[in-house]
């Protein structure tokens, strides 16, 4: 209402900051970083900041910024509990400025910042953002000296610019290094960076999580002990071929008429001792229980095999879903951003009476949907960063960041050009399966492993056979003798008795006559457990050359679907730029931007999916195969590509 006179109302309001800074912190004493001079910035400052505290009931204390971070942090006072930090623009440059951020998180004082964006990317904990917000006074006073130009008074000019938005900011690493949590309100109402990025030093890739699942998963290391113990099961079996020797030593007493009638070769107390010998010359259930454990000891070989080759591709999926859970989170975090943009446009379309109340209702329910949405992704996220540490044998709740993958920098077979050099049509992709499912045949434990229980039966069987006609021999001896006698009965007319050793050697042979048919029952088991097997590995085969093909097909399908998702992303991004550009205009509904922000959203989410899948698919397809590109050597990745070559061009 002043002649010839306007301004634009600020963005910023020390009240609001320090509120948010009580809300998050309850703190008594806050510091203002302010620069030297700022006496002539703000004459009446301690009147401005004493007003902005008066409903906290709290103090403030005066820092004046020195010429570098570590002067500044020094003259904060001990009573000092939260920092609010002014512009210092002129005393701390930008990397001066972070350390001194990362200083006062290292004393555990909160912060918020007046320029609330770049100082929280940088190290404060919260603040209002404020690029956005600036960017909008050039064009509004570029607006406002049109109209003065054109003629119009100044006085009548508005001063509020009524889409400044009013978004909070939050560092969570700065949160949690300074140990400070926001409640469920505030996060809620904030853009949160670095929600999945945590200061640690463990950082995980795809390759370290593989190693890692391989010598830590636990149910792997279950899995090592078993041809362990198969290894006992062929040693014990081993010892009965081996010599039995055994020794005793025995104190007996009797009783006075045992004595007396053992005319005097026995006394009432004696010490004896004695040995004996055996061994096994030939005796097949024992020669066949060797070969047998041994034959299972290399199925328990193959069996861990199998069990390695599995823990590489749940690893590779767990380390999946985590990456696929962070990703989610950023592109409902980006959602939230969008939609609090596009209430902002219907607030001001709203004050210039554009459209009224009911945009606004319709993008506050938008919002409060998509915060829902950004909830359940965190959540997922955690569950997901939960699951693999359990995998990996760590804490459950262990901080680790991840290095973002892409397929393109993957070690998977697809990658190497020469598959993509063997299958140009239909025909060559089936070819190329035919030859996996060879190479399936030829290499994967499960195969290897029934073969060894099959062998292992057929073994069993043969020694049924034999225990038709062959007998078993073995060899046996004993040596015993007294050594001392006490109270020995003398006999009249009998001289004392002298003890002499005793021994024995003998060789028994022992052949089944008649066991009631329980020889002809014991094989016809065995035949039957054979059949049963030679079932099963039919079955296996059958089974195994499905996975092949089926996992071939739904990887071909993968690789075609990332390069769709990329198109459809790029369309639906223009869409969504020209539909909200429409909008703010007046030409389009709220209802025509809302769908075209979910179709992005949700081709984002379907974009991010397909980009992750595909790695995942491509690594079932080896694990199908029992051959993974990333964990074998040149050599043979060399002679894997030697033999597809040879394949494709004897099957022309």
């Amino acid at each position: 209402g002043i002649n010839n006179f306007s301004y634009i109302q600020s963005p910023f309001s020390f009240k609001k900051d320090l509120d948010i800074l009580y809300r998050i912190y309850p703190f008594k004493n806050v510091g203002i970083i302010v620069p030297p001079e700022f006496n002539q910035i703000f004459p009446n400052f301690n009147e401005i900041f004493t007003q902005a505290l008066d409903s906290l009931n709290t103090r403030f204390t005066v820092i004046k910024a020195q010429n570098n971070a570590s002067a500044t942090t020094s003259a904060i006072p001990s009573e000092v509990d939260a920092a609010y930090v002014m512009p210092l623009f002129d005393e701390l440059g930008e990397a001066e400025m972070k350390q001194f951020l990362d200083q006062l998180a290292d004393k555990k004082l909160p912060s918020v910042a007046l320029l609330g964006g770049s100082m929280v990317e940088i190290g404060a904990l919260a603040g209002y953002e404020s690029e956005a917000n600036l960017a909008k006074i050039p064009r509004r006073l570029a607006i406002d000296i049109l109209k003065i130009v054109d003629g119009q008074n100044a006085a009548d000019l508005p001063v509020k610019i009524n889409t400044f938005g009013e978004s909070i900011i939050i560092n969570m690493n700065t949160v949690r290094k300074v140990g400070t949590y926001p409640n469920w309100d505030i996060v809620s109402e904030a853009i949160l960076l670095n929600a999945s990025e945590v200061e640690t030093d463990r950082v995980l890739s795809l390759q370290t999580v593989i190693m890692e699942a391989l010598d830590r998963n636990l149910s792997l290391k279950v899995s090592q002990i078993n041809p362990l113990l198969a290894q006992k099961e062929v040693n014990l079996a081993q010892s009965e071929l081996l010599p039995q020797l055994d020794a005793n030593s025995v104190i007996s007493l009797l009783d006075p008429n045992s004595a007396k009638n053992s005319f005097g070769t026995r006394g009432r107390l004696n010490w004896s001792a004695g040995g004996s010998l055996s061994q096994l010359v030939y005796a097949e259930p024992a020669l066949a229980n060797v070969a047998i454990q041994k034959l299972l000891q290399q199925g328990e070989t193959y069996g861990l095999q199998t069990d390695q080759l599995d823990v590489v591709a749940d690893a590779a999926e767990a380390f999946l879903n985590v990456l696929q859970a962070q990703r989610f989170m950023e592109i409902q975090a980006s959602n939230v951003s969008v939609t609090k943009n596009n209430l902002d446009i219907a607030r001001a379309k709203d004050a210039v009476g554009y459209s009224g109340a009911t945009d606004l209702n319709r993008w506050k329910s938008e919002l409060a949907l998509a915060k829902i949405d950004l909830n359940d992704a965190q959540a997922r996220f955690e569950q997901a960063k939960y699951a693999l540490n359990q995998f990996l044998n760590h804490p459950v709740n262990e901080d680790f960041r991840t290095e973002n993958i892409g397929a393109e920098n993957q070690l998977l077979i697809v990658t190497d050009q020469r598959l993509i050099d063997n299958i140009n049509n239909e025909r060559e992709l089936e070819k190329l399966a035919d030859f996996l499912v060879k190479e399936a045949f030829d290499q994967l434990p499960e195969l290897k492993q029934i073969d060894a229980s099959l062998a292992a039966q057929q073994r069993l069987l043969k020694s049924r056979k034999r225990a038709f006609y062959l007998p078993s021999f073995a060899l046996s001896g004993s040596w015993d003798y007294t050594f001392q006698r006490w109270d020995v009965t003398e006999t009249p007319g009998l001289p004392t008795q002298e003890v002499e050793p005793s021994w024995n050697l003998g060789l028994a042979v022992q052949y089944p006559i008649f066991q009631g048919g329980k020889r002809r029952f014991d094989q016809e088991v065995v035949e039957l457990n054979i059949s049963q097997i030679e079932y099963q590995q039919t079955d296996l085969r059958n089974q195994l050359e499905l996975r092949v093909r089926s996992t071939l097909q739904t990887a071909s399908a993968s690789f075609f679907r990332v390069d769709q998702y990329k198109e459809a992303l790029s369309a639906a991004n223009e869409n969504f730029d020209i539909v909200q550009d429409s909008y703010s205009q007046g030409l389009v509904s709220v209802t025509n931007l809302i769908d075209a922000q979910n179709a992005r959203v949700q081709t984002e989410l379907g974009a991010a999916n397909a980009g992750y899948q595909f790695i995942l698919d491509f690594l079932d397809l080896e694990r199908s195969i029992g051959f993974y590109y990333q964990l074998s050597s040149a050599a043979q990745q060399a002679a894997f590509f030697d033999r597809l070559t040879t394949f494709m061009l004897e099957n022309e």
